[in-house]
Formats: C-alpha cells, sequence, structure tokens
C-alpha cells in the first residue's frame, strides 16, 4: 500500500508491501526457515519483533467510513500477530528461553501515520521513554546477550 513491489530478475521473486496483514511477518519468516535445506535441524538463535505501537480502540459506528477505518486496523495489527505468535507452543519455548524477543512502544506512536516516518524526534522519545523503565531495560540486556550468544541465557534457565 506504501511501497512498490520489487522484482527480482524478469521471472525472480516478487516482494511487496505486507500492508494487509502482513505487518509483522514472524510466521513468514519462520515458515521460509523450514523451507530451507540448509537449516532443516539448526534451532532459531534469537528472534527480535519490533512493534510499531499498540493499535488504538475504535469506537463502534454505523458509517461506512468508520466501518471501513476499523476494518483495516483490524487488518494491519501486527501487534494480534505477535499475541498469537507468543501464546503458540513455538513462541513460548522461544520466550522461555530467551530467544524471543517484542518491542513495542505502548502508547503514542499509534497517532503517527506509516506517511510520517519523518518524525523521527518523537519517535526516538517515545522509545527512549519505554526502554527507560526497568523491565523493559532487562528485556533488552537479555535481547542482547541473546544477539551475540544465544545460547548464554538458555544455559542459565537450566
Amino acid at each position: 500500500m506504501y511501497f512498490k513491489g520489487v522484482q527480482f530478475n524478469e521471472k525472480g521473486e516478487k516482494w511487496c508491501d505486507g500492508g494487509l496483514r502482513r505487518n509483522n511477518p514472524i510466521n513468514e519468516a519462520l515458515a521460509e526457515l523450514s523451507r530451507e535445506r540448509d537449516w532443516k535441524d539448526k534451532k532459531v538463535g534469537c528472534i527480535v519483533s519490533l512493534g510499531t505501537g499498540v493499535a488504538k480502540s475504535l469506537s463502534v459506528s454505523s458509517n461506512l467510513a468508520s466501518i471501513l477505518k476499523g476494518a483495516v486496523a483490524i487488518m494491519t495489527d501486527s501487534d494480534d500477530t505477535a499475541r498469537v505468535f507468543s501464546s503458540s507452543e513455538l513462541g513460548m519455548e522461544l520466550f522461555r528461553t530467551n530467544r524471543y524477543f517484542r518491542f513495542s512502544v505502548p502508547q503514542g506512536m499509534q497517532d503517527l501515520q506509516l506517511d510520517e516516518w519523518k518524525e523521527t524526534e518523537r519517535m526516538r522519545a517515545l522509545t527512549t521513554d519505554y526502554l527507560s523503565h526497568a523491565a523493559n531495560g532487562d528485556l533488552l540486556e537479555r535481547c542482547a546477550k541473546s544477539l551475540l550468544d544465544p545460547d548464554v541465557n538458555c544455559e542459565r534457565l537450566s
């Protein structure tokens, strides 16, 4: 919806904007890994999922424009995909072994539109505030350790 598709070579793969229901491509990425022969017998080292903020709750309306806007908001909600994944068997196992991390600023980002990507100062302030909370700092530290050595946090759990 915002980005033009790209085709590799004349008959190669075509990549396109994942705007509707693919804003959080975690399931597609893991499915791709399972199809790759070189990854068949390997464990996922670490997944970092970056959200774009928690979607606003929309009021119920009979106005067609409001209904369509609500439908688009539902279809582009990447946090819903993250919730479903994190409650799956694989998601819970990766979280338990410090191999899955989800970071998403809970308030303020939802007011920014996709075409307002130049609002970096506001995004920076919201993100800095989010990361300054102790629990998020601890999570960020565990994430950094897992990125450097995926087995380091897992060993402490055994």
